[in-house]
């Protein structure tokens, strides 16, 4: 209640009545603030990979659903997925290097069991 509160005081006009017509929006916004800076530099990273793959399908469906584009927006189109294409490929073989060696065993260099 506290949160609301604050928020109240602290709000414009506008946002005074966005409070009262969905106090629970400030209270799910402030949960996934909080959720977003709890996640660990790995987990921000694989999130962001994880985006691309969807944001590609949407862009292609609009495309094959029939989106007409003027010459200039598709010469821009083509220049901003080739952009985004050696982005990947760079990604992809940085991403190879990091993966650890599957049979290199321990640290000491010995994969015996004892």
């Amino acid at each position: 209640m506290g949160t609301l509160c604050a928020a109240w005081q602290a709000s414009a006009e506008a946002a005074r009545e966005l409070l009262l017509k969905d106090p629970l929006l400030l209270l799910r916004a402030q949960q996934a603030r909080e959720a977003q800076a709890e996640r660990s530099p790995a987990e921000k990273l694989l999130r962001d990979v994880a985006a691309l793959a969807p944001m590609a399908r949407r862009v292609r469906r609009c495309l094959a659903d029939g989106l007409r584009l003027r010459p200039a927006e598709a010469s821009a189109l083509r220049q901003c997925a080739e952009a985004a294409r050696a982005e990947v490929e760079l990604l992809i073989s940085t991403a190879k290097k990091e993966e650890p060696d599957a049979g290199r065993g321990d640290a000491g260099g010995d994969s015996e069991v004892a």
